[in-house]
């Protein structure tokens, strides 16, 4: 396996989430203040790590976007992370991390590139489960916020089936 798809597959499903759940108001804060250059850390760290490593992305090639849901539920942040186009399937064309106010009970979704060609609506649990919920609709905030909140309901992802780790 290419070493450029396994550092940026482990940084998409494995150390953005891993962030997520470890530390998740210095990643907050870094997406706030840093926007695109706060992915550009998380690379330049794989290329410490990793002598024979190069970035071969830019931080033009990253987008930050956010969007606050408030419901009689709580409130949700989600900060949907552009990336650069993937280049094989299962990387991730988006990534939504989603700061659930201060009861910590966050979520990560990712867009995923799939063999076909379409990308799917995808998230992992803090315990390492992947989920996948189809393909992604147009507004795809909006589906994400909607099961944020289903999930946070049922008792944070209980009745959704473990596809694969």
């Amino acid at each position: 396996m290419k070493l450029d798809f396994q550092v940026r597959y482990f940084l998409e499903h494995k150390a953005l989430p891993q962030a997520l759940w470890n530390n998740r108001a210095q990643l907050l804060l870094s997406l706030l203040r840093e926007r695109q250059n706060a992915m550009l850390e998380f690379y330049g760290r794989a290329e410490e790590v990793n002598p024979e490593y190069q970035c071969p992305y830019t931080a033009e090639q990253f987008g930050v976007s956010l969007r606050e849901y408030v419901s009689d539920e709580g409130s949700v942040l989600i900060v949907r992370v552009a990336m650069p186009e993937p280049e094989a399937p299962l990387l991730c064309h988006m990534v939504y991390i989603c700061f659930a106010g201060n009861d910590c009970d966050d979520a990560y979704f990712t867009s995923e590139l799939e063999q076909s060609g379409k990308h799917l609506l995808c998230a992992w649990s803090k315990e390492g489960v992947h989920m996948s919920f189809g393909e992604v609709p147009e507004d795809d905030f909006a589906k994400v916020v909607e099961l944020f909140w289903e999930m946070k309901r049922d008792g944070r992802y209980a009745k959704y089936k473990r596809v694969h780790d």
